[in-house]
């Protein structure tokens, strides 16, 4: 994305003012259930598996795995040109994410392909704002089942 390219703001309903405001920030934080330890995504008022409403907004480590992804081929925002790539990822913590995908790498894109959270200031229509983006990395990736079995091996 370019810094002047004019995007929509993202719209933050109630249990996402603060997931934004980090985001500007320039970070990724998740809701993490003060009962189970578990990160919840999108963030809500209270804990799927217990309704416990204590949580903690902690960082995401930002490595992610590729499970799919489409090519929008025609226009839905003026301001966002087609074609442009949405990506679904599983972060190393577990939730999974819909993002955008930076750049023109459709042609590269594999299921399971390590993936990695980036940041960019672009112009929306209420000003300047960070927004996050996923791109491949070089790096390799485990499931969260893996990288749980293997700290415990």
């Amino acid at each position: 994305m370019s810094a002047t390219a004019t995007r929509p703001s993202p719209t933050a309903g109630l249990y996402e003012t603060d997931f934004w405001s980090f985001v500007d920030n320039g970070e990724v934080r998740m809701q993490r259930s003060r009962s189970t330890g578990k990160l919840r995504y999108p963030p809500s008022p209270v804990c799927p598996d217990t309704l416990d409403p204590e949580f903690d907004w902690v960082p995401i480590e930002g490595s992610a795995r590729l499970l799919a992804w489409t090519v929008f081929r025609r226009t839905y925002f003026p301001t966002i040109p087609a074609p442009y790539t949405v990506v679904v990822v599983q972060i190393s913590e577990g939730p999974i994410m819909v993002g955008h995908l930076d750049g023109d790498q459709s042609a590269t894109l594999r299921h399971d392909l390590a993936m990695e959270l980036a940041f960019d200031t672009v112009e929306t229509e209420t000003g300047p704002r960070q927004l996050f983006t996923w791109l491949p990395t070089s790096r390799p990736t485990q499931s969260p089942t893996q990288a749980t079995r293997n700290t415990h091996d």
